[in-house]
């Protein structure tokens, strides 16, 4: 059972993304410099950009 709490609608989706994109970068961190590790900064950075259009959503 979470220790938080799980919300639903777009406030649960950005939640789940913010997870998404910390274990992303924890797990990026553990590889090497090269071509995989640059992939995963790249889809980090796309979820960066995804969770700044969710959040406009939440603003009327």
């Amino acid at each position: 059972m979470p220790s938080t709490r799980l919300r639903a609608g777009l406030d649960g989706v950005i939640d789940s993304l913010l997870a998404a994109q910390h274990v992303l970068e924890m797990f990026r961190r553990t590889l090497p410099h090269g071509r995989s590790r640059a992939c995963l900064d790249r889809l980090s950075n796309r979820l960066t950009k995804i969770l700044g259009e969710a959040r406009k959503l939440r603003t009327p």
